[in-house]
């Protein structure tokens, strides 16, 4: 039978890959293109190298068997000039030789051959070995692939990513476009290239970065930080950072990964779940509010009145204006501690007394109607009182949203008992009441925004939430017991250690 130069021998339709084959010994072409067309390989056959470079120049093989020895270009040099172009220098090249000399495969590897075949050979072994370049194409492709997706999905991502080497510098490996549209306007320019410790002389993201991996020192990863980004004219951005080390073979920190958030909206909306909590927290207040200003403003009306009407001496014109003044003070120190309670947040720390917190915010809870019948034990320390240092109007609607719960869980007469303790490295607030409880089923969601076991919908469901996230940014916790129509126990624990150092923003900015 004979075949042409270039023939392609019939094989299944669907054919996995195309091989061209350069021999100049027609019986071993032959056998070659016979075998692997079985295999289910598409075949095509050159019998000299000019014949196989214009092959190769017009078709797309994804494979070549190539003997070292043909008429016209031989074989190395075959391997070279496929190699000098880009379009051809990933083409899988095996060699076929009858030569066993060292020499000569290390020059045909340097001229880009992939792997070496014996004459005479097994046709298993042929197979075998075509089968492995495959493989190999295959593994390369899907890490290609692999690399491809998880780059688009880092450059496409919504939130900047960042890698530092891990030296002394911490320099800028790879940064996402988002990264980089993050900082375009803020002090930290261009960042391609950069140290991190440099950036942080004058950028505040970096600072926070580079705090969060030493915090990685002291405590597992992930870390987690705020910064602000201020790009003038643009408002402010604020910005979630969270460092995560990447580990190497040997255990060791190679690098670190840096994602950064943009939590400006969720910013926005804990604000205003905040104060919307705040106004439900106000509404509560004011009947009784009115009433605690109403007496003192009788007495001091009946006071005016009477020293208009009538003459009176001295003494009694002295004791009448003392009585003004003192119903005047009593209004005085309502609307302070209403003033107080009711401005704006802002992100101003001071060290302040939990006890005086406590007294205050069971004062205003003292205004409510439903505290009438409702006795509240409480005894502050009698040593000097533990000291935070934070947000101090946050902490007192913390203690004032779980005392104007535990008041509103006691349907008629009950007992609220508050207790203050250091306990070894944590300030511990216990709030406990004689109320409805909580069942068990609920227990779990009463921290969630909007979740309200209030009855008549009296509720925001915001005030735990709320208070969670101020006990969180004091770096505590926020715990509860409850049995139904038993009653209800809420335990803040804070380290006592916060009087020494910020505590962290919170999420009510």
């Amino acid at each position: 039978m004979y075949i042409s130069e270039t023939t392609a021998v019939n094989a299944p339709v669907s054919f996995r890959h195309k091989i061209l084959i350069v021999e100049d010994d027609r019986g071993t072409s032959f056998l070659l293109c016979e075998t692997l067309s079985r295999e289910g390989y598409s075949i095509e056959q050159a019998f000299d190298g000019k014949k196989a470079l214009e092959l190769v120049s017009l078709r797309k093989f994804d494979l070549i068997l190539l003997d070292l020895v043909i008429p016209g270009i031989d074989g190395i040099e075959i391997c070279r000039q496929i190699r000098s172009d880009k379009r051809f220098n990933s083409v899988p090249i095996l060699i076929l030789t009858a030569k066993n000399d060292p020499l000569e495969k290390m020059e045909g590897f340097a001229a880009g051959a992939n792997d070496y075949i014996l004459k005479p050979f097994m046709l298993d072994e042929v197979i075998a070995r075509v089968k492995a370049q495959f493989r190999i194409i295959e593994l390369r492709h899907n890490l290609v692939a692999s690399e491809s997706r998880y780059r688009q999905v880092v450059e496409h991502s919504p939130d900047g990513i960042l890698i530092l080497s891990n030296n002394e510098k911490k320099e800028v490996l790879f940064a996402n476009k988002r990264f980089s549209e993050i900082v375009e306007n803020d002090a930290c320019g261009n960042i391609a290239g950069i140290s991190a410790t440099e950036a942080a002389k004058r950028c505040d993201l970096f600072r926070e970065i580079l705090a969060g991996i030493n915090d990685i020192e002291n405590s597992s990863p992930p870390v987690t930080r705020e910064a602000i980004v201020h790009s003038q004219p643009a408002p402010a951005i604020f910005l979630e950072v969270v460092v995560l080390p990447i580990i190497n073979e040997d255990s060791c920190i190679e690098t670190f990964q840096v994602i950064i958030r943009d939590i400006t909206n969720r910013k926005r909306m804990e604000k205003a779940m905040t104060q919307a909590e705040k106004i439900h927290s106000l509404g509560i207040l004011t009947a009784g509010i009115a009433h605690e200003i109403n007496n003192p403003l009788t007495g001091i009306s009946n006071a005016v009145q009477i020293m208009k009407k009538c003459e009176l001496s001295k003494d009694r014109q002295t004791q009448m204006c003392e009585h003004v003044l003192s119903h005047i003070e009593r209004i005085a120190k309502i609307t302070r501690e209403m003033s107080q309670f009711s401005k704006p947040y802002e992100a101003v720390s001071e060290k302040f007394s939990v006890s005086e917190v406590i007294s205050n915010a069971l004062m205003l809870v003292g205004f409510s109607p439903a505290s009438n019948n409702i006795q509240f034990q409480w005894a502050p320390p009698t040593t000097e009182s533990p000291i935070l240092f934070g947000n101090k109007n946050q902490f007192q609607q913390v203690i004032f949203n779980l005392l104007i719960n535990a008041v509103q869980s006691i349907e008629k007469i009950g007992t609220v008992n508050i207790s203050l303790s250091v306990e070894k490295s944590f300030i511990v607030i216990s709030i406990s009441d004689t109320g409805c409880g909580i069942p068990e089923n609920q227990l779990k969601k009463i921290f969630d925004p909007f979740f309200t076991t209030k009855r008549d919908w009296k509720g925001t469901g915001l005030g735990l939430a709320v208070s969670c996230k101020i006990v969180q940014a004091f770096n505590g916790t926020i715990d509860v017991e409850s049995v139904e129509k038993k009653g209800s126990k809420f335990t803040i624990k804070i380290p006592s250690e916060s009087k020494e150092k910020p505590h962290k923003k919170a999420n009510t900015q």
